[in-house]
C-alpha cells in the first residue's frame, strides 16, 4: 500500500500526471486488467454436443473474478487519490473503472482548455526578470512547453526559442 503515497492527489490542473501515475501504480500490482480490457462475457454453447463449455465457463468464472478484483482495486484507488471537492462532482457509485476513468477525463477536457489558455500567457509574458539563473528561467519555460504538449497544444521549440530571447 505504499505506492499509493506516490499518486498525486487528482486537483484541478494535474489529470494527466494523477492518470500516468494511478496507470503505473496498477501496472506494478498487476491490477490494470479492468482499464485495459473489457468486462469478459460468459461463454455460450457452440451446439448440442459442445464438449468444451464446462472448461470454457470455469476458465471464464476465474477471468471474471480476476477482472473484478482488478476493477474493485483500480475504483478504490481512484477514489483514495481523488480531492473531495472534485470527488462529489463525480458518480457515487461508477459501472466500472474503465468508465469512471473516461468521465473522469471528459470532466477535466474543458478545464484542459483553460489551462493550455493560462500557460500559453505564462510562456508568452515571462521574461526574464534577474533573480535565480538564466538556467532556472529557462527550465521553467520548457516545463511549461512540456504541459502544453501534454494537453494537446504542443508549442515548437523555435517557438519556444523565440520567447525565452524575449
Amino acid at each position: 500500500m505504499t505506492y499509493i503515497n506516490g499518486v498525486s492527489q487528482l486537483g484541478g490542473d494535474n489529470f494527466v500526471k494523477w492518470k500516468t501515475e494511478i496507470g503505473f501504480i496498477l501496472l506494478t500490482m498487476d491490477k490494470d486488467h479492468s482499464l485495459r480490457m473489457p468486462a469478459p462475457v460468459a461463454p455460450v454453447s457452440q451446439g448440442t454436443k459442445d464438449t468444451t463449455l464446462a472448461a470454457r465457463t470455469a476458465a471464464d468464472k476465474k477471468e471474471k473474478e480476476r477482472w473484478e478484483h482488478s476493477d474493485r482495486v483500480a475504483l478504490s484507488l481512484m477514489n483514495m487519490t481523488i480531492n473531495p471537492s472534485i470527488r462529489g462532482a463525480l458518480d457515487k457509485e461508477p459501472k466500472n473503472a474503465k468508465d469512471f476513468m473516461d468521465k473522469i477525463e471528459s470532466y477535466f477536457k474543458g478545464s484542459d482548455k483553460a489551462n493550455a489558455s493560462t500557460l500559453l500567457s505564462q510562456i508568452v509574458k515571462a521574461k526574464y526578470n534577474g533573480q535565480g539563473s538564466v538556467r532556472e528561467h529557462i527550465m521553467g519555460m520548457v516545463n511549461m512547453r512540456d504541459k502544453l504538449r501534454d494537453l494537446d497544444c504542443p508549442l515548437n521549440d523555435a517557438a519556444l526559442l523565440h520567447h525565452v530571447m524575449m
